[in-house]
């Protein structure tokens, strides 16, 4: 069985000051419901009421929830017990006790206890009263002040302050120990994943354009060679021979 909450949970916090004053006649009236009289001190001007609104789901510390639970976006706040996986895209803090897997954006362990295996996109803060039974199988960076009982995997920071004790491997990209803090197992360096490469911008090609052989033309026809000035010579010389035998036989 599943449990799916979407309620809305509205905390409303008003601020609101009073304060005394004197009217004409010289009687104290409250300017509000609520009066703060301060002797020998100005009275402290009207302040408008702060109003902030916290949309998040809750689960009461007398709340006992038996099974696994999917949130949508909103938050989680934990005060009780759980007995079942979660799994939300929005920001989980713990504050009493689970027993399942974990599976959120940021995670938080004020106080309590968490056995099973943590996952979330971004970061993870276990405070000094908090105990982890079981691997932080993925998290941006890791802030340990409390008891972690498992291995980590840690894309970014791991941050180990003078209050924390880790017993579990560590896979890290970069690392921070205070004075202090107890560590027994191994620590393994692992690259940063690399930042996606931009993709390159598309190269448009001209079109190409076919090549348009040229046509042949007819070779043109050689021109008459003049005869040679040999061949004119002998025939004017022989029709010079011609007339002569002409004459003679006259």
């Amino acid at each position: 069985m599943a449990w799916v909450f979407s309620k809305k949970v509205k905390d409303v916090v008003d601020e609101e000051a009073a304060y005394t004053y004197e009217d004409e006649r010289g009687a104290s009236e409250p300017q509000s419901s609520v009066s703060i009289q301060q002797k020998e001190e100005a009275p402290a001007p009207m302040s408008a009421p702060i109003r902030r609104e916290v949309e998040n789901s809750v689960i009461s510390k007398t709340c006992v929830v038996r099974g696994n639970i999917n949130i949508a976006e909103e938050d989680l706040v934990i005060l009780g017990c759980v007995e079942g996986d979660i799994v939300g895209q929005g920001d989980i803090t713990l504050s009493g006790t689970v027993e399942g897997n974990v599976s959120c954006r940021n995670f938080t362990l004020v106080c309590g206890e968490l056995r099973g295996n943590l996952s979330c996109v971004g970061n993870a803060a276990i405070y000094a009263e908090g105990h982890l039974l079981g691997d932080i199988k993925r998290a941006e960076n890791v802030e340990l002040s409390g008891i972690l009982e498992g291995n980590l995997y840690v894309q970014g920071l791991t941050s180990l302050m003078s209050s924390a004790n880790l017993n579990g491997n560590l896979t890290t990209a970069r690392l921070k120990i205070e004075d202090g803090a107890l560590l027994s197992g191994k620590v393994i360096a692992a690259e940063p994943e690399p930042e996606p490469e931009p993709e390159p911008e598309p190269v448009y090609e001209a079109p190409v354009q076919e090549a348009v052989e040229p046509k042949e033309e007819p070779a043109a026809k050689p021109a008459t060679e003049p005869e040679p000035a040999v061949s004119a010579l002998n025939k004017a010389s022989a029709s010079l021979l011609a007339v002569n035998a002409s004459a003679s036989v006259q």
